[in-house]
């Protein structure tokens, strides 16, 4: 909601991103966090704010499905390009998610955490990254 109690509304995609990640400053300023979207769903849940450390980076999901035997794939059927990366066997008749939590703390550690930050994005660079919960 806005001031004036009426339905906030965004004109532009990033807009939502910026709003939530100044309430998230605004309802904790001791602490550095960031937000973060939690799920998809369309309920005031899917965000969250989150103690932020510091950045650690991109998450790599081409040598994350490479260490599970698998490669790469972007399936054009789901809604969101963010969601649309998959690790698939090379024939390509199985497919599955990748858990971008388990990425991250692949990755980066245990002290990490995942962030869709643009749902739009078709590129990996532009949709998500990984940050620190700890300094």
């Amino acid at each position: 909601m806005n001031d004036e109690g009426s339905l906030q509304t965004f004109n532009e995609r990033q807009q939502i991103h910026d709003f939530v990640a100044q309430a998230c400053q605004d309802t904790y300023p001791e602490l550095r966090v960031t937000d973060r979207l939690a799920t998809m769903g369309g309920t005031f849940t899917a965000w969250q704010c989150a103690d932020y450390g510091s950045y650690a980076g991109i998450p790599d999901l081409k040598g994350w499905c490479e260490s599970k035997g698998l490669v790469l794939i972007n399936r054009r059927d789901v809604k969101y390009p963010a969601y649309r990366w998959f690790c698939a066997n090379a024939a390509g008749t199985r497919s599955e998610g990748i858990p971008m939590d388990e990425v991250c703390a692949w990755q980066y550690g245990q002290e990490s955490l995942d962030r869709v930050y643009n749902v739009y994005g078709k590129k990996i660079e532009d949709s998500w990254d990984c940050f620190y919960t700890r300094d």
